[in-house]
């Protein structure tokens, strides 16, 4: 909860420090730009295990003469993730700029192993793996240094699905291993920074990172409500090149467009049909009546 209480926090102090900084990156005032678009990215996912080393007295059988004395570590590979989202912006700016409905593909890869202190070294070993798919409601944030260069923070909530499991036990003793639990799902308070560059009026580039602040579901009473897959706790995470594309306004009608893309929607355009182009009204002739 403290993760939460921060982030919220430091959102509020970026707002007031954004009232400051005026750079509209995102074209309010509604003259070329709607207030829509979408964001596509590539990165990768990873889970941080929490702890990665630990000791533990484990007994790999149902008898006290089976317990070794030993160490766990914990690891989780970096693993490729895709980002599609579709967000809108805010004409008048609370608390966030915008909001996003995204929707992410990714892998989750891990092992796990048990090595004890006696001669026979490695007891048990195990590996895992799942394809994920998330779907997050996001708000965002962004503080504008430059009128190109901003640092953009991010809070929201998300449900994942996992598919596709596998899990492999090995090592010498690993008929003692303990399959994981079958859970394939978890929701959870996410967060994030980063850092974008507007490349051109309307496109913009991120480096984002995001991570799980409080996990709600599955509760692990032991583990903080992590993600508990074999022994251990885990708290995913993702790294992405995201890219923000806002959709351009349609040109108002019988208007030609300016070459000023800042100019205000009521400037935008010219009109084709003045008042002086317009054709002028024929006069009617009232009828002479003929006296027979």
């Amino acid at each position: 909860m403290r993760n939460v209480l921060l982030l919220l926090a430091l959102a509020s102090a970026c707002s007031t420090l954004g009232q400051g900084l005026s750079h509209d990156l995102y074209d309010r005032n509604g003259s070329v730009f709607a207030p829509k678009g979408w964001t596509f990215g590539l990165g990768g996912a990873g889970l941080r295990a929490e702890p990665a080393e630990w000791e533990e007295l484990w007994q790999v059988g149902t008898t006290l003469d089976t317990a070794v004395y030993g160490a766990w570590n914990a690891e989780s590979s970096l693993q490729p993730a895709l980002f599609v989202s579709r967000w809108w912006r805010f004409e008048q700016p609370v608390l966030f700029d915008r909001v996003a409905l995204e929707f992410q593909g990714s892998r989750r890869k891990y092992t796990e192993s048990f090595t004890s202190w006696l001669p026979d070294s490695t007891v048990y070993e195990g590996a895992g793996s799942a394809w994920l798919t998330s779907l997050g409601v996001h708000g965002y944030r962004a503080v504008a240094f430059t009128p190109d260069l901003y640092l953009e923070g991010m809070i929201g909530a998300g449900v994942d699905g996992l598919w596709g499991r596998e899990w492999a036990p090995a090592g010498p003793d690993s008929l003692f291993g303990v399959a994981p639990e079958d859970r394939t799902w978890r929701f959870a308070v996410e967060g994030g920074l980063a850092l974008g560059v507007r490349i051109w009026p309307g496109r913009f580039m991120r480096i984002a990172f995001t991570t799980d602040l409080l996990q709600f579901a599955p509760l692990a009473e032991e583990r903080g409500a992590q993600m508990d897959l074999i022994r251990q706790g885990y708290r995913p995470w993702t790294v992405a090149l995201k890219f923000d594309f806002q959709q351009a306004r349609p040109p108002l009608a019988c208007q030609t467009v300016t070459s000023d893309p800042y100019a205000p929607r009521e400037q935008k355009g010219t009109q084709l049909f003045g008042p002086e182009m317009r054709p002028k009204k024929k006069k009617k002739r009232r009828k002479k009546r003929r006296r027979s």
